[in-house]
């Protein structure tokens, strides 16, 4: 188990989760003869079998959301070290090689000139998405909350809750941004069409921002949608990772063999993920200058 995912049980931080939202009950935690640690864990199946119908992608959101605002409105967000602070770092690095990427990609019929004029614009502004994510209210987040790490079922108390694992990533966040896993990263991984992503887009922040108000936080909604669409926003690598596959043919190769998927059955997802990501960096823009976050 990860370091981090074993302190976060230490510490107690996962002692309180408001109801509807939850993390495996811990029985043991065990050092081996190398130093290892190991996590005994309460054993969760998904009631859904992973294939959640679409109402439920809305509940698990206002689970996140009322965890969100129990930090935003009643409970102090914990100054733990072990906490990750750094969450949006690994998103704001300089995209490799762009210009040569755009140049290549020109006149492809995947990608016209809006496409790629869009692409240049969102990387250039994510000093200013970073910097909006910065001044949003600040709340506890797990940061990794695709799919994947989630799991439906109806608690003893017949409450049905959501059950998230792989807490490492545990740490501070902007209102909102938890989001960005939770809608982008499930459709990166195959989990959702991209194709109806405007649907899973108001199911989740409709859901989170329900949550988030029965927390008790009474913020402007607009705050948590900049801080989402921000969060979108820092996701330029699957933008760099089409143009890539697109145009390079070591690349694609590679990626077919990590994804055991072809790579037009890949671009097929991506290619309108990518188009969603670029109009989540474009309301975050508008959003960022209207909240007065925009510098």
């Amino acid at each position: 188990m990860w370091d981090r995912d074993v302190r976060a049980y230490r510490s107690g931080l996962l002692s309180y989760l408001p109801e509807g939202f939850a993390a495996p009950r811990l029985f043991d935690i065990h050092e081996d003869s190398n130093g290892g640690l190991w996590l005994w864990l309460e054993s969760i199946a998904d009631m859904y079998g992973g294939n959640w119908p679409r109402n439920y992608y809305g509940l698990a959101a206002r689970h996140f959301g009322h965890f969100n605002g129990t930090y935003l409105a009643r409970r102090q967000v914990p100054d733990y070290w072990l906490l990750k602070r750094d969450w949006a770092k690994p998103h704001s690095g300089a995209a490799p090689h762009i210009d040569d990427l755009l140049m290549r990609a020109r006149g492809r019929r995947e990608f016209n000139a809006t496409f790629l004029a869009r692409v240049r614009a969102l990387i250039d502004d994510q000093p200013l998405l970073l910097r909006a994510l910065s001044e949003l209210p600040q709340t506890l987040c797990h940061h990794d909350a695709a799919t994947a790490n989630l799991f439906a079922r109806v608690a003893r108390n017949g409450i049905t809750e959501t059950v998230a694992v792989d807490w490492e990533e545990i740490g501070p966040g902007a209102v909102g941004a938890e989001l960005a896993t939770f809608v982008f990263g499930t459709m990166r991984r195959c989990e959702f069409p991209s194709t109806d992503a405007r649907a899973l887009d108001r199911l989740a922040f409709d859901g989170y921002v329900r949550g988030l108000q029965t927390a008790g936080w009474d913020g402007d909604p607009r705050l948590a949608r900049l801080g989402y669409t921000a969060a979108v926003g820092l996701r330029w690598f699957l933008l760099t990772g089409i143009l890539q596959i697109s145009t390079d043919e070591r690349v694609r190769d590679k990626v077919e063999k990590e994804w055991s998927k072809l790579a037009e059955t890949l671009l097929s997802q991506w290619i309108p993920l990518a188009h969603f990501l670029l109009d989540c960096g474009d309301e975050a823009r508008s959003l960022a200058a209207m909240c007065g976050k925009a510098g």
